[in-house]
């Protein structure tokens, strides 16, 4: 007889690696909880322990990422006051890659966020962390000592989501590296 073992972070850990994945390639229309039980080794009602429903998966999926770039931004925000304005410039554009390359790692669940009243919901979930990254922004930018912070933060912001959305549609798009170095170089 199998000794059954309660459900561990270990396994929490792997639903939202799994979980990410499929909504990066399939949309949350595309991912069914018995989808994501298979792809992640264990039986339904494991996810269930974790998890009370589809949308709380999504959710949590997506708090992951854009936490990461938060982390991600606050550190840029204190190697910034150290550096100088051309130094300063070089570890924005590579910043700015990695949160694209992050975005774009979460595929099709986050930028599909606001395309029906589901979305919105769920997305509404997301926006203070949304607004934190926003206020990271902000704050390098002001460290950066440009004249127009907040104009700086809605140019990058806007030009980030147009650039992933449309490289969704068109892979031959402008390289990011490209993309961002000539941004950057505009502020």
């Amino acid at each position: 007889m199998l000794k059954r073992t309660m459900p561990t972070k270990h396994t929490r850990t792997k639903i939202l690696r799994e979980a990410n994945k499929l909504f990066a390639k399939r949309g949350f229309e595309g991912v069914s909880m018995a989808d994501l039980a298979i792809r992640s080794g264990i039986q339904k009602a494991s996810l269930y322990y974790f998890f009370k429903n589809k949308d709380q998966l999504y959710v949590t999926t997506q708090e992951h990422v854009w936490q990461e770039i938060v982390g991600l931004l606050d550190s840029v925000k204190q190697k910034m006051l150290t550096l100088k304005r051309s130094q300063q410039r070089l570890l924005l554009i590579d910043t700015l890659e990695r949160f694209v390359s992050m975005v774009r790692g979460a595929g099709r669940g986050m930028l599909d966020c606001a395309d029906s009243r589901e979305h919105a919901s769920r997305h509404k979930q997301l926006e203070p962390l949304i607004a934190t990254i926003h206020q990271r922004l902000l704050q390098i930018f002001s460290i950066m000592k440009l004249k127009q912070p907040r104009l700086a933060c809605e140019l990058v912001s806007l030009s980030l989501h147009m650039y992933v959305m449309r490289s969704r549609h068109h892979p031959s798009h402008t390289e990011p590296h490209t993309f961002i170095s000539y941004m950057v170089s505009i502020l």
